[in-house]
Parts: structure tokens; sequence; C-alpha cells
């Protein structure tokens, strides 16, 4: 929902500078993607659902191999995060892509204003590259290589009821994406409600999208056509032993982990995403113990929003504990309370 933040705010940005072309981009680029937001995000729960159901797990470290058991599942999970990842033919490349046309559109009053839109562009850039990465790694952990924990149960497809939420999602977010004036028709409404939303501004506003709906379109169409021959050829893939570098005794510990799949880019994150290590190595040469080596990506700025508000907690509770004891305290209290009611009953301080 920061990509949504980050096309209202250059949406109001544009308002300010008097620029209607760049706060039609900013603002139906914002609603846009809350739209596309809604159709990818919710298809990706529904598929941790429908994993959750099956496997009654969605710890990424015990999980492996379900494309197997759950092919459809698998496949509305990776329509869902290609479109979360904002690549083509799906949806959420059509929000982000409006968003980048303005922040690049050199339509700033000045020349810093510009650069900073670009450093923003930028930023944008980053985090879709690190989406990417984190559907790669999901994807490729849960339900590709082999079962990583033999004890995890994996059930069947999830039922009728279940699936048909899934399907309708994806077909919008297939249809959304090569075909973005069905959400675009919805919107039009609401821009003419911003003085700047003219017919005219409007189009021009979305312009850089006839490009990328055509491309989109192209793109579906080649898909399609080598799905087409490769279902004609047989789905059967040719099996052949694959090389070992000489060690045929393979198991599913040796696969990647979640960790492990990410281990360098935390690597460069460190500073701000601490590891926190669990681990009891074997010191003897043949050891007689089993050793186990477990990591943990703390998120340092979350931990540190639930400290802040377990101190405010803290002190609320202190408060509320003398309250009882302390008459004289209870009365100023109480008529702290009395004047920001009042002023708030009255529109505002005198």
């Amino acid at each position: 929902m920061g990509i949504a933040a980050l096309g209202f705010g250059l949406g109001y940005l544009g308002w300010c500078w008097g620029a209607p072309t760049l706060a039609v981009i900013g603002f139906a680029g914002g609603m846009l993607h809350v739209l596309n937001h809604a159709v990818f995000k919710c298809l990706l729960f529904y598929s941790a659902g429908a994993v959750y159901r099956a496997a009654h797990t969605v710890d990424l470290e015990r999980l492996g191999g379900l494309a197997r058991r759950l092919p459809l599942t698998a496949a509305l999970f990776l329509i869902g995060g290609l479109a979360g990842s904002a690549l083509p033919p799906f949806n959420g490349i059509v929000s982000e892509f409006l968003i980048y046309s303005g922040l690049l559109s050199g339509l700033a009053p000045s020349p810093e204003a510009n650069v900073v839109l670009v450093l923003a562009a930028a930023g944008l850039a980053f985090v879709g590259g690190v989406s990417a990465l984190a559907t790669t790694r999901a994807f490729g952990i849960v339900f590709l290589g082999s079962p990583r924990d033999a004890t995890v149960p994996v059930g069947d497809e999830p039922p009728g009821s279940m699936l048909v939420p899934m399907l309708c999602h994806a077909g919008l977010a297939i249809a959304l994406g090569v075909w973005p004036q069905l959400a675009i028709d919805l919107l039009a409404s609401s821009l003419a409600l911003f003085p700047f939303g003219t017919p005219a501004s409007v189009d021009a506003a979305l312009a850089p999208l006839r490009s990328l709906v055509w491309a989109s379109r192209i793109l579906a169409i080649l898909l399609l056509a080598v799905g087409f021959v490769r279902w004609r050829q047989g789905l059967a893939a040719r099996r052949s032993p694959t090389w070992g570098c000489g060690y045929s005794a393979a198991s599913p510990r040796m696969q990647y982990t979640g960790s492990s799949f990410v281990e360098h880019f935390a690597r460069i994150f460190e500073a701000c995403m601490p590891v926190l290590r669990r681990e009891r190595i074997p010191s003897e040469i043949f050891p007689q113990t089993a050793g186990h080596l477990g990591t943990h990506h703390a998120d340092a700025v979350e931990r540190r929003i639930f400290e802040v508000l377990a101190r405010g907690e803290d002190a609320i509770t202190r408060v509320s504990e003398r309250i009882p004891a302390h008459p004289r305290f209870a009365f100023a209290a109480g008529l702290c309370a009395l004047l920001i009611i009042g002023a708030l009953a009255s529109g505002g301080w005198p």
C-alpha cells in the first residue's frame, strides 16, 4: 500500500504545483493500485489459506514440492505473485507503470523537484526488485523441490468453495492487465471530482499506458501460444539423472531454505536486519551429539515500535494505579479530560 500512498503523494504535489497532468497521473495511479492490490493480494492470501488447509502449516522451512499435490493452487499463487511483482501481462504493472511515468515525466516546477521524483522512482524500483525476490523465494521454497519435512501431511486441492474466489481474482489480475480500461472507467467518475480532472488532462495522463497495454497483450498471446504448443506436445517432462559433482546421495536437507535463499541480500542490510543465531556446533572430530543451527532475521523497526508501545502501556498503567490513591491527581486528570472534550465539542481552543 506504500506504492498507492506514493501515487497519492505525487497527485497532491501536482495539485500544489499547478501541474494537472501530474496530479491526474498520481491520483489515478494511486487509486488504480488500490484496486489492483485488492485483486492480487487477496489471491495470495487465499492461496496461503489453501496451503495451510492442505499441510496445516505455512512454515517455509518445512514445506516443499507442493506443486505435485496442489498444481492448481501453485499456478494461482504464481499468478498472484507475478502480479504483485509488477510483471506483465498482469494488473500490478499497470498502476506502477503509471506512477513511474509521473515520477519520470519531468513535470515538476524545478530541477531540484525533478531530482527528488527521480530518486522516488529509484526507490520504487528497489521495492519492485525486492518484491520479485520475495515472490521467487516463497514460490520456489513452497511449491518446488522436495518436501523438507516428511512428517508434514499434504492433502488435496481445496474444495470448489475456495477455488472459485481464487479463480475469480486470478481472472481479474489477467483481465485488468491486458485490458486496464475496465478499471480506468471505474475511476473516471472519481477523477472528475477534482478541478483538474478534465477529459483532456485524463487522456494526456493515461497516454503512456497505451504502449504498455499493447505490449502486455502481445506477451499474453505469446504465452498462450507457447502453452498451447507445450500442451500439444505433452506435459510429461523427460527424466534423467543430474550431475551431482560426484555425490549422488542428495537429501531434502540439502535444498535451499528460506533463510539461505536470501542470505546474500540480507547480508547487505545486516545493520538494520540483525540476525539472531541459535546454534550448537560440534567441536569433536567424531561428534557424539547432534548439532543444530537456526537463524532468524529480526525486524528492528517492528521490534522498536512494539517496545515504544509497551512502554506507553506501562506508563498508562502506572498513572491509572495512582488515581484511586491520590484524589488531587484524579481531580486534575478529570479536569484535563473535560477541557479536551469541551475544546473538541466547540471546534477547537478559543
